[in-house]
């Protein structure tokens, strides 16, 4: 069972449920550190199986949207009130996975794969 934290917004980009999962965000931080390498934050959809532990973190591949850090503050009030119009085809090119990996020297490694076009949306 996974540790429970208080309900303090902690992590921008998951939900209020995901942010009570201590260990899920202490994974879900690695994944936002390297969407703030790209200059982007990541905003979770869903879970999407391949999960396993690098070291004491337990890691699953996500959907989202991998959203400029300029257009984070809008797109999240979108994303906040699931509001359908993120599914609209101006997000498209912004759906992505965040897949983990184990580094050379046991770390996690995160990557950006997208657009979703194909999988889940009609080229």
């Amino acid at each position: 069972m996974s540790r429970q934290m208080p309900t303090s917004k902690l992590v921008r980009g998951i939900s209020k449920d995901d942010e009570q999962d201590v260990d899920f965000v202490k994974f879900f931080r690695i994944v936002q550190k390297a969407a703030s390498g790209a200059g982007c934050v990541f905003f979770l959809w869903s879970p999407e199986c391949h999960d396993g532990p690098v070291g004491d973190i337990w890691c699953e591949d996500l959907s989202g949207w991998l959203i400029p850090e300029v257009d984070a503050d809008a797109f999240e009030r979108l994303w906040a009130a699931r509001n359908d119009v993120i599914w609209d085809n101006e997000h498209n090119d912004v759906q992505a996975f965040a897949r983990w990996s184990e580094g050379e020297n046991h770390e996690v490694v995160i990557d950006f794969e997208f657009p979703l076009k194909g999988i889940y949306f009609d080229d």
